[in-house]
C-alpha cells in the first residue's frame, strides 16, 4: 500500500508562528518547561496565567530578549533563531507590553511605534507614514488626555 509523503508547509499553510518544546530555566529554577504555543494568520491570541506562570518569559524568547533552553520557533513554516531583539523586529515581531509606561505628549501612533519608528531619507521619523498605515488600531482610537493616558478604541459594534 502506498503511503503519502507530506507536503512541506507553504506560507498560505503553515501557522503564522510556531514554538514548539520551547524551555526555559533561572539559576535552576524551571520557567518554562516544553511549551508549545501556534498563532494563525489573522488569529488574535490572550495568553493567561497566574503570576509566575511563564508568560513573560515566553514573550520575551519571541521577542529576542531571552534564548530558550531548549525547542524551536517557525514563523510561516520556516525555523528561525531569534536572538535579539532587532531580529525579531525584522521578522515583524514587537510587543506593547502590559506597563502601562506611555508617554503622554506623544499620540497613539508614536507610542506604539516609540522605539522603532519608521524613518526618512535623512534619517529623521517619519510621522506620515506611522499614521498613513490604514489598518492600524489607532486610526480608530481616540486618545483621551488626563494624568493616566486613555484610548478608546471602538469595536465593530461601536
Amino acid at each position: 500500500m502506498p503511503h503519502a509523503v507530506p507536503t512541506p508547509p507553504t506560507a498560505s499553510t503553515a501557522m503564522l508562528l510556531s514554538m514548539r518544546g520551547v524551555s526555559k530555566r533561572f539559576s535552576g529554577v524551571v520557567a518554562l518547561d516544553t511549551v508549545n504555543l501556534e498563532v494563525g494568520r489573522g488569529e488574535v491570541v490572550g495568553l493567561c496565567g497566574e503570576n509566575g506562570a511563564g508568560k513573560s518569559t515566553l514573550m520575551k524568547i519571541l521577542g529576542g530578549v531571552y534564548q530558550p533552553d531548549a525547542g524551536e520557533i517557525r514563523i510561516d513554516g520556516q525555523a528561525v533563531n531569534i536572538d535579539k531583539v532587532n531580529n525579531a523586529m525584522r521578522l515583524g515581531i514587537a510587543f506593547i507590553h502590559q506597563e502601562l509606561n506611555v508617554l503622554d505628549n506623544l499620540d497613539v501612533a508614536a507610542n506604539v511605534y516609540l522605539g522603532r519608528e519608521p524613518r526618512g531619507a535623512l534619517g529623521l521619523i517619519d510621522r506620515k507614514k506611522i499614521r498613513a498605515i490604514p489598518e492600524a488600531p489607532w486610526a480608530r482610537c481616540v486618545h483621551t488626555h488626563s494624568p493616566r493616558p486613555a484610548f478608546h478604541c471602538p469595536t465593530a459594534n461601536g
